[in-house]
């Protein structure tokens, strides 16, 4: 359902929050930051007990819900973009 997608998509995205305040490389003035898509898809997987493939798909999914958030996994690339509002 649309509530149980949402609500799930708040999770994921404040546990991207938590992992970009700890390790993240933050630039354009702190509102954007750079991560490593399987560092991060890891930590949310162990966090919340599934397989680390499915947060890098439920992620790519989410920019398409208003979350700026961008995965970069083409070609060997390894990268999760957010962006923040201050």
């Amino acid at each position: 359902s649309k509530a149980e997608t949402k609500a799930m998509n708040d999770i994921i995205w404040t546990l991207v929050l938590n992992y970009a305040k700890a390790t993240g490389i933050w630039f354009n003035e702190g509102t954007e930051c750079e991560l490593n898509l399987k560092e991060v898809c890891t930590y949310i997987g162990d966090k919340l007990n599934v397989w680390s493939g499915t947060i890098v798909n439920w992620c790519k999914g989410m920019k398409y819900s208003g979350y700026k958030i961008d995965v970069c996994d083409n070609f060997g690339l390894n990268s999760l973009y957010i962006k923040i509002n201050k």
